[in-house]
């Protein structure tokens, strides 16, 4: 077992002879058998335990506190240890508990006081911990790690520029050196202040230049200010340390999509996909981006990655088949609505889309089907039950085709295209007065409406002037007839 240095009060070990004195101790004192006679070193022990929190073995860190607790019965600092280590695995309770027995051995623990006041922040209680910590400093105005925990409390409550006057206090010290110009820079980004939180991310940089998320935050706030090259230099650097951090991958791949750099978005939105398959949100947004712009192909190949990867994603078994019927292909569109609708049946927009593709098969039977389906789902979509009545249109079930026209024109008597709809369908049955009454109405909505019709219905007009005509030759008739 390792001495003590003769010049030192304290030896401070190395990682590496911390990890030996690890499993030294768990098989002196943890393992099954006789326990050692020999006390294990409370010092040794206080070493252990910060650096288990440390390298986030919380487990191990519990065990070492209670061993230093029977060590050292008397005193306060296992016990506020054993704090750190719940309030690392975020049980604040337990950790308030233990920051309690720490101020009963020493009630002028000012460092107890300060973790029991974070703790209570944590959990909402912020108030009561503001209290705490003016109380602190109220005894001690000099204590720095109350006033950057009084920042990190302000901070918790979204009252950066308070937080800001707090960490400003401590700037100097070398304690929080590591932090401080950390949580500066977020409380100024937060603030809106990207310029000064820039100027304190690489302040940070300067003392820790390997730290990913450091770049990672410093690319976020030079993109808030509108800087995309510097953004992407400090992401590619972020990206440089840790390959694997996917929210670097993903803002990336947004900027370069911005720009209109597709081929390189689309590369970051992959990496952030293998590494994540379940967050398919960003490769689908750039898929459906990519669609929308006429590039079906390479929109299909990404929306099949995301199917691959993700098997459960009806988003884009949906993109997929939009795609298919833009390209004519409505066998594979159907057959990924199909796959959609398996894994989310109750999709008002699914059934309408997949009534569309029908439609454009002719195959309308089927297609009135998925219409109905979607507008029991969803009610008021007036485009669905227009072209639920387009449908009914097709298969000359005029008197079904009115209803609907009807129901759109009672949901949105501003719409044009319930008029229009109505004008096409008397138009089919030479119901000539009703139909010039609806399309007058379309017109006075939309006056391109007339253009359309007479596109669609190019003798209406003949139609209408020799009604109009023998009209007048009936009215002569009669009107002879009571002259003689």
């Amino acid at each position: 077992m390792n001495e003590y240095d003769e010049d030192n009060e304290l030896e401070e070990y190395s990682n590496e002879q911390l990890d030996e004195l690890i499993a030294e101790y768990k098989e002196l004192y943890f393992t099954s058998g006789e326990k050692s006679d020999v006390p294990p070193d409370a010092d040794v022990l206080d070493q252990i335990v910060y650096y288990c929190i440390e390298i986030e073995e919380l487990d191990d860190a519990l065990k070492f506190c209670s061993l230093w607790i029977d060590t050292e019965s008397y005193s306060a600092d296992p016990w506020f240890a054993m704090g750190m280590v719940y309030s690392s695995m975020d049980d604040f309770k337990s950790a308030d508990t233990c920051y309690d027995k720490a101020m009963e051995i020493d009630p002028f623990d000012e460092d107890s006081l300060v973790q029991k006041a974070f703790n209570l922040s944590s959990i909402g209680n912020n108030n009561l911990a503001l209290k705490i910590i003016d109380q602190v400093i109220e005894l001690n105005p000099e204590n720095d790690n109350a006033i950057f925990h009084k920042g990190l409390i302000f901070e918790n409550m979204f009252r950066y520029s308070e937080a800001i006057k707090q960490f400003e206090q401590v700037t100097d010290s070398e304690y929080f050196q590591d932090s401080i110009n950390t949580e500066l820079a977020y409380c100024y980004q937060c603030n809106r202040k990207y310029d000064k939180a820039i100027e304190y991310y690489e302040k940070s940089i300067e003392l820790d230049p390997f730290d990913p998320y450091l770049w990672h935050n410093l690319g976020i706030a030079h993109y808030q200010c509108g800087h995309k090259y510097q953004a992407i230099e400090s992401f590619d650097m972020s990206l440089g340390i840790s390959h694997e951090l996917v929210s670097s991958w993903v803002i990336l791949g947004n900027i370069y999509s911005e720009m209109g750099r597709l081929v390189q978005a689309i590369e970051c939105f992959k990496y952030s996909f293998e590494l994540e398959p379940t967050a398919s949100e960003h490769l689908l947004s750039l898929a459906t981006l990519i669609g929308d712009s006429g590039e079906y192909q390479t929109a299909i190949s990404l929306f099949s990655m995301i199917v691959t990867k993700d098997p459960l994603s009806f988003q884009a078994y949906f993109g997929r088949a939009v795609c298919y019927d833009a390209i004519d292909s409505h066998d594979l569109a159907i057959r990924d609505y199909n796959s959609a609708l398996k894994i989310n049946p109750i999709n008002a927009d699914l059934w309408q889309a997949k009534a569309f593709a029908l439609q454009n098969m002719n195959n309308y039977e089927e297609a009135v089907d998925a219409y109905r389906k979607s507008i029991e789902l969803d009610p008021e979509n007036i485009e669905c039950r227009n072209d639920l009545g387009s449908a009914l249109l097709e298969l000359k079930k005029f008197d079904e085709a009115k209803i609907e026209f009807e129901e759109i024109i009672r949901l949105a008597p501003k719409w044009s295209e319930g008029y229009y709809s109505l004008a096409k369908l008397y138009a089919m049955e030479m119901a000539i007065d009703n139909a010039t009454n609806y399309l007058s109405n379309a017109i006075k909505l939309d006056p391109s409406k007339e253009k359309k019709f007479l596109k669609e219905f190019p003798k209406f007009t003949d139609i209408k002037d020799n009604m109009l005509k023998n009209s007048e030759y009936d009215k002569a008739k009669v009107s002879k007839k009571k002259n003689i």
